[in-house]
């Protein structure tokens, strides 16, 4: 009873990268800078080989908030962590919190499970690009499902071409059942998007890409390179022929 308990987990993708990168453990009081002191932490998360590991956040580490009711971590883990994965399964253990308590020279751990919350919004996975006779398809994969249900508007994309980063409106957006993925109809005759440039995910003027939890795309829009084969129709046209008595083009 000495120290606020434990409300909540948040995890957090601050660049929009689609990797975890930070931690924040809010209690329901104020920490003294030494009550923060006597914090140790474990977070479960995912290894790039997709095995659970125990992250493990030491006092010396912990960053106390200006309210001093949260202490944040940046994430460090000795493993790799998955990129990509921007939701918690319900499959995943809670985080652990232990405070370590001094009582007569000799000390005492106090041991509490805190569920998590998920902070992380949806980034773009993959996306590829397949040519068409009346128009272009850019697949798109989502780290997690979208609710797709009521979207209004079609502008929540951008891509990089060149030096230019243009938006992209396609004509229509076809929706997996599952939300994971989406399909974009483009006019080819309007768009210059090509395999190799890169895509990214913007907020719409009406509305925005989010996740179950209500975490909003496109507030850090990091680019994926749009895979495809550059196979689109080229129509060639004769200029013209060369006189052999004469330099000039006929």
């Amino acid at each position: 009873d000495r120290l606020p308990s434990s409300k909540n987990v948040e995890y957090w993708d601050t660049d929009g990268d689609g990797k975890l990168d930070k931690i924040v453990t809010n209690f329901n009081g104020k920490l003294t800078p030494e009550q923060a002191g006597m914090l140790y932490m474990t977070f479960p998360w995912y290894s790039d080989r997709g095995m659970l590991i125990q992250m493990q956040a030491q006092p010396g580490d912990l960053a106390l908030s200006e309210d001093s009711t949260s202490v944040s971590w940046n994430v460090f883990a000795t493993s790799q962590i998955v990129s990509g994965v921007t939701s918690i399964s319900e499959d995943l253990p809670q985080a652990t919190v232990f405070t370590y308590y001094p009582v007569l020279g000799q000390t005492f751990v106090n041991e509490e499970n805190v569920p998590l919350v998920d902070k992380m919004s949806p980034v773009i996975a993959a996306a590829t690009l397949d040519y068409g006779k009346k128009a272009d398809t850019l697949t798109v994969v989502f780290s997690e499902p979208i609710v797709y249900k009521n979207l209004e508007g079609r502008d929540f994309f951008s891509y990089i071409h060149g030096k230019d980063t243009i938006d992209l409106l396609p004509s229509r957006i076809d929706w997996a059942q599952d939300g994971k993925s989406a399909k974009l109809i483009i006019d080819g005759c309007v768009s210059t998007i090509l395999p190799g440039d890169s895509l990214m995910v913007v907020r719409g003027l009406k509305d925005n890409i989010r996740d179950n939890y209500g975490n909003v795309a496109g507030e850090n829009p990091q680019a994926v390179v749009i895979a495809g084969l550059l196979n689109h129709l080229v129509e060639a046209t004769k200029m013209g022929s060369f006189d052999v008595h004469d330099d000039r083009v006929v």
